[in-house]
């Protein structure tokens, strides 16, 4: 028997305030090594010596101060005696996780040294109280010069990775835009007088010396959290004369208020198609039956006798232009309106949806439509979207992607642009991976382990494979591509597709899905221009079932569904292929598949009766935490007390972001528990929980914590099985927030947690003894697709 997704209606009732718990105590991060740490510290006021000298008397300087690597947790920063606010005009986190950029002057720098030179060399001697032991007393300046690794000037370097050369020739030979994208040091939302007055100084040395460049500043109403400015050339012949950009460049190398020069993107060339050869009789939508929609940001779809009864309407920003090419945009949506008739592949059993078009990408000319680059792109999306939302639609599929890798420390412009937007407008984007190209494309995934791990590290092109950018963005679904069940029925990462991990080691892409075989024929079809069945492959074509899936999900809920509550319910229900719990090669295929393989949306929202899906809803603030107790189901507890059976969490939220504050632009994070009663108590005689589930395990280090426990990623998905687990059944989901380093928890976080309990003997009837049980201790509990709306008057 199937039984609905549970939401939990009074989930509010479940939140409550928390005392914080006081942080440890000071770390030696030199703790024996006196002598090192003395060398340490001249090293460092050596350093700053340096940058005193090189740097002008008045004016702004930018410093890139290292951490220790086990010194990344925020308990470590040098905040409090060193870089405090007396010492510092502002902070920020690095490029790179564990640095950190301060902004400061010359006089303040000189006083930072005095600071460090006070720091004392030899750890006095106490007795501890607990144990009567002598122990050493770490003071806090000692721990906060110790957790400094290195400090040097920021410099151009860190500002641009390309020579004056290649800056002109991208401009010249891409369609991109004749221009420069600059991002400054300086927050939008508060400024000092200093650093106005440093950037009007870099305004009027670029106006003085080069007239033929113009300053615009960036305003995209998206409330962008660093100033960006533009600097456009005016004509085509000063964008040809390489002294000219030779100049800017060192303009801007030289301006301390810049921190990033880039050189405007182009959209990587869109996949090709078979040509159609083969027609199908138009499959209509039912009359009178409602269908879910998804907006469809691409090239514009063809008008013909096959899509036309699906798609409800669109933007022609485009318009008729015959140099319009529409075979990209017109195979995704055959594919939303037609994948389940025209493939016989088992994931491609999706109910069908109807199309909004928004034709925004030209296949010809693009700095014609849009003059600043892709920025003006998403400008013109952005403008857009109130119209697209009004017709109830928050589900779009944007298979575009610029050519540039996603790197570890790098969370792109565009991607922060594409997060916002969502946000603003209520939105989720699902965007391609992106593909390698012909050369850089990987041999067939071998079936044997050890074959496939000896590709993996034999590939001759590391680091050239990860995925495109804007597909870091942390609010949109990131789709890669596995091979079509008719060339391997193990669902093998396609040759083409792009990999992960995204931004600080972030799980992307998120999921996978069929997207064709590199090879013809690509076993994946869907339709022509002309009408006529076509065959076509790449993680555009991915990218569109996932966003099905995804739309009816949302339609098959009555209500406004929250983002994040949908999102978890794709994610949640998502399943891995086989391959990936082969123990070699667990660790490495969250880069290629994500969570894996969405069920359908019908699947999606249903259990079998050996099983309960609870889903909790709400927002945490400050001091606050989920904490929901509840006894697990008594046909799964054995005569000693302890817990058999499965479960699995799953939880999203949405952070607030913030990408001047660098590699750290995730400003807080929550945490999901599963915890299980001990034998122990507190203070108060109350009995203590341990975790039992949760995604830290036994990480020392805060790199650690990021890089393989998902640390500050809004998305988590945990799961463990157990047999006679502890000695009580009284369990707790918890879910905690934790801010970075310098922020709070200003606006509540809203998340959603899924938690499924689940017997793997499939036995005992889970749904039926938890729904008791929830009725009994007043929890209100309901079928999800019709009690939606209910949570608003709970």
């Amino acid at each position: 028997m199937s039984n609905p997704v549970q939401i939990i209606l009074n989930s509010r009732n479940f939140i409550q305030r928390v005392v914080p718990t006081p942080g440890g105590s000071n770390t030696d991060f030199f703790s024996g090594r006196d002598k090192e740490f003395i060398n340490h510290k001249q090293n460092l006021i050596s350093s700053i010596d340096s940058i005193v000298q090189s740097s002008p008397d008045d004016g702004l300087i930018y410093a890139n101060v290292e951490l220790q690597v086990n010194g990344w947790a925020k308990s470590h920063r040098p905040v409090n005696k060193i870089f405090n606010d007396k010492n510092i005009e502002s902070i920020t986190a690095g490029n790179e996780l564990g640095n950190i950029i301060i902004g400061t002057t010359k006089e303040k720098l000189n006083e930072i040294s005095s600071i460090i030179s006070k720091a004392p060399n030899h750890n006095s001697i106490e007795i501890d109280k607990k144990t009567g032991n002598p122990k050493e007393k770490v003071t806090p300046l000692r721990s906060e010069v110790g957790v400094i690794r290195s400090l040097r000037l920021y410099d151009k370097s860190d500002k641009r990775s390309f020579s004056a050369q290649q800056a002109m020739e991208w401009l010249c030979s891409q369609d991109v835009g004749s221009v420069y994208y600059i991002e400054t040091f300086i927050s939008s939302k508060n400024y000092t007088l200093l650093e106005e007055s440093e950037l009007q100084n870099c305004f009027h040395k670029i106006k003085e010396k080069l007239l033929m460049l113009e300053v615009i500043n960036l305003d995209l109403d998206l409330e962008i959290d660093s100033l960006i400015f533009i600097i456009k050339f005016k004509n085509n012949n000063d964008l040809r004369n390489q002294s000219i950009h030779v100049e800017l460049l060192d303009i801007l190398d030289n301006s301390s208020i810049v921190r990033m020069v880039y050189l405007p993107p182009v959209i990587q060339s869109l996949e090709s198609t078979n040509l159609g050869s083969s027609s199908l009789s138009t499959f209509a939508p039912e009359e009178g039956k409602s269908y879910a929609v998804v907006g469809v940001i691409d090239t514009g779809i063809a008008d013909n006798d096959v899509l036309r009864p699906w798609v409800t309407g669109g933007i022609e920003f485009i318009q008729d232009d015959l140099q319009q090419e529409r075979n990209h945009g017109t195979f995704i949506a055959g594919l939303l309106a037609h994948a389940t008739q025209i493939n016989n592949d088992k994931f491609i059993k999706e109910a069908p949806c109807k199309i909004f078009d928004i034709d925004l990408f030209p296949t010809f000319s693009f700095e014609e439509f849009y003059s600043n680059g892709f920025i003006d792109f998403l400008k013109q999306l952005d403008d857009y979207l109130p119209e697209v939302k009004a017709k109830g639609i928050k589900i779009l599929n944007m298979s575009l992607n610029l050519v540039s890798c996603v790197n570890d420390q790098s969370y792109s412009l565009y991607a922060d642009f594409l997060d916002k937007m969502s946000k603003k407008h209520g939105v989720i984007f699902v965007l391609s991976a992106g593909n390698l190209q012909p050369k850089l494309a990987r041999d067939e995934w071998p079936v044997d382990k050890v074959d496939a791990l000896k590709q993996l590290a034999e590939y001759p092109y590391q680091g050239e494979d990860r995925i495109y950018i804007p597909s870091e963005s942390i609010l949109s679904v990131t789709v890669g591509s596995v091979d079509p069940e008719l060339t391997s029925d193990q669902f093998f990462p396609s040759r083409f597709s792009r990999r992960g991990p995204g931004v600080s080691f972030a799980q992307k892409p998120d999921l996978v899905h069929v997207g064709g075989s590199m090879i013809q024929p690509h076993h994946l079809k869907s339709f022509s221009p002309n009408g006529s069945i076509t065959s076509g492959c790449g993680t555009s074509y991915s990218a569109p079932l996932v966003a099905k899936t995804l739309a009816n999900i949302d339609h098959l809920i009555e209500g406004d569904c929250k983002l994040e509550t949908l999102k978890a319910l794709l994610i949640h229900n998502a399943e891995k292929p086989d391959w990936t719990r082969i123990r070699e090669l667990k660790a490495i295929s969250n880069d290629f598949v994500g969570y894996g393989i969405p069920k359908n949306a019908y699947e999606s929202l249903i259990t079998s009766d050996n099983e309960i899906t609870m889903v909790f809803e709400g927002e945490i603030s400050k001091n606050q935490e989920l904490n929901f107790e509840f006894s697990w189901p008594q046909s799964l507890v054995t005569p000693s007390g302890g817990i058999s059976g499965t479960a699995q969490v799953t939880l999203v939220y949405t952070p607030n972001i913030d990408r001047h504050n660098g590699a750290e632009f995730i400003l807080n994070s929550l945490d999901v528990r599963l915890r299980q009663q001990t034998d122990k108590t507190n203070q108060e005689g109350e009995p203590i929980f341990k975790n039992i589930l949760t995604n830290d395990k036994d990480y020392a280090f805060e790199k650690d914590m990021i890089q393989h426990g998902l640390k500050w990623w809004p998305v988590r998905k945990i799961q463990n099985k157990w047999t006679n687990k502890g000695r009580y059944s009284l369990c707790r989901l918890v879910v905690e927030p934790l801010a970075r380093s310098g922020y709070e928890i200003i606006e509540p976080v809203p998340f959603t947690v899924i938690l499924t309990i689940s017997d793997d003997k499939k036995k005992h009837h889970i749904f039926d003894e938890m729904k008791q049980q929830l009725s009994a201790n007043g929890i209100l509990a309901n079928d999800i697709r019709t009690s939606i709306s209910s949570r608003l008057r709970t």
